[in-house]
């Protein structure tokens, strides 16, 4: 029997570089069912906590050529995740910056974030035109 070796699949890469593969649906709908199972249940977000669940749905909020809309799922997902449940919480709580990404559908918005001091980070959107405008947030 041979084995095969499939190459990790990269999320940066352009849209046509990014082959269709039926993992790519799969992920989304664990993370939709994660969703809908966690809508106020505690045990069922309990344990998702216990198996990982928490840092694995924050890993899918990334930009995903094939699931366009997987960071929306998953921002959904942490919501039902976190909802009444303090020990979820906590983990977010817990999590520190490690680097600012400024995506290039960032910067044709304007949209630039940098780091400041500690953890914090500030967002500054500037108009397209010359000498444009800055907005701290």
């Amino acid at each position: 029997m041979k084995l095969t070796t499939k190459r990790p699949i990269r999320f940066d890469q352009p849209k046509g570089e990014v082959k269709p593969d039926a993992s790519f649906s799969i992920r989304r709908e664990l993370i939709r069912v994660i969703t809908n199972m966690s809508c106020n249940n505690k045990n069922h977000q309990d344990k998702v906590r216990i198996l990982g669940g928490v840092h694995t749905i924050l890993n899918h909020c990334v930009e995903d050529q094939q699931n366009p809309y997987m960071p929306q799922w998953c921002i959904v997902a942490l919501r039902m995740l976190l909802d009444g449940n303090p020990e979820n919480q906590e983990i977010v709580r817990g999590l520190n910056a490690q680097k600012v990404v400024n995506t290039a559908t960032m910067r044709e918005l304007g949209i630039e974030v940098t780091k400041m001091d500690g953890d914090k980070t500030e967002s500054s959107c500037c108009s397209s035109g010359t000498g444009g405008s800055v907005a701290n947030f």
